[in-house]
């Protein structure tokens, strides 16, 4: 069970059926980590085959997502240009597997994109372990059946997306991965607030490697050090958001000064802004206190 499977792979016709072949569990025992045995595998598949049996499939059975894939594959397009190995199988297969082994798995999801210049819609791929996509699709169930978050004040979809939910696979799964990409974005927004913070406050410190690294200095001179300090610990806000945004894009997920003053109020009382040291908040503090709001 060690062969490498590629594009004129024969295991196509297998998926179009509701049962997981012995084929398809040998071809994906290929792609597993050592510590996941066969037989976890062929368990998953009884699990699986059962419910589909018993006529209790769900949704996530019928949503098929990419396995073996490297993350800078983005596009169904580049995998098949590239003849990158892979497996095509049911996301339910690995919810199933997950619970077994308690191990998640890289894949891959495809959903609709438009090409910005011939506008021209393509599949591409979202990339995310599976424990991340069978979650955030439990998650997109709890709102339609509670008519929350994004389902909050407008029709109720309950027997549209969750009594025929079958019948909308395709629907769920876009809007699935629509969700999964804003709280991507989301993150990686925190992520750009957390490293623009540090490295202000670092800088505005004197810290030698840092002025260093974000210069490209070879060595630092009293009068860089002191220039740094001078500039960098005299930021207000609406300064700090030009300065950021420059370097670490910081105004592709914020408007200006004043909203990312809101955000970053907003991040702090749910506890999402994470900062590595007790300095790095009151660097924070000093910037918003310094700041006039218009």
């Amino acid at each position: 069970m060690s062969n490498v499977h590629y594009l004129d792979i024969p295991f196509r016709k297998p998926l179009n059926t509701h049962a997981i072949t012995d084929e398809l569990i040998d071809i994906l025992y290929d792609f597993m980590p050592e510590r996941i045995s066969h037989w976890s595998l062929k368990l998953a598949q009884a699990q699986f085959n059962e419910r589909q049996a018993a006529g209790h499939s769900t949704w996530l059975d019928r949503v098929q997502i990419y396995v073996g894939l490297p993350t800078w594959v983005v596009s169904e397009e580049q995998m098949f240009s590239e003849a990158m190995a892979h497996l095509k199988c049911p996301l339910g297969l690995l919810l199933d597997l997950d619970r077994i082994t308690e191990t998640s798995l890289q894949c891959a999801i495809p959903y609709t994109k438009t090409d910005t210049l011939t506008k021209r819609p393509y599949q591409g791929l979202l990339h995310s372990l599976s424990i991340s996509i069978i979650t955030s699709a439990n998650r997109l169930d709890e709102d339609i059946k509670n008519r929350t978050g994004d389902f909050r004040g407008g029709e109720d979809e309950f027997e549209r997306l969750i009594t025929d939910e079958k019948n909308h696979i395709r629907e769920k799964k876009e809007f699935l991965v629509k969700r999964m990409k804003r709280m991507e974005a989301f993150d990686l927004s925190l992520d750009v607030i957390r490293n623009s913070l540090v490295t202000c406050k670092q800088l505005a410190d004197g810290n030698d490697e840092t002025i260093k690294a974000f210069l490209g200095l070879s060595s630092v001179t009293p009068k860089a050090d002191v220039e740094a300090k001078e500039i960098y610990s005299q930021f207000d806000m609406h300064e700090f958001f030009e300065w950021a945004s420059h370097h670490f894009g910081l105004d592709d997920y914020y408007e200006d000064g004043e909203d990312l003053i809101f955000q970053i109020k907003r991040h702090l009382g749910y506890k999402e802004l994470n900062l590595p040291t007790e300095q790095d908040f009151k660097f924070l503090s000093s910037l918003v206190g310094r700041t006039s709001i218009l």
